[in-house]
């Protein structure tokens, strides 16, 4: 079980890896959006907490 975790824990550190290279080659405008998209999504997970946190 461990070396299960210790490799899914490596593809996910190697995919943040690459995805904040990507990142970075971008251009700044792109980088705003995905900033703006990501603010968007957290935002509306918030709310969705809120309302379970209501619920339950």
């Amino acid at each position: 079980m461990g070396k299960a975790c210790s490799m899914i824990t490596g593809i996910g550190l190697a995919g943040a890896l690459v995805g904040l290279n990507i990142y970075l080659l971008m251009e700044p405008k792109e980088q705003h959006k995905i900033k703006r998209e990501v603010n968007e999504a957290v935002c509306e997970m918030k709310k969705a907490a809120q309302k379970l946190a209501e619920l339950g």
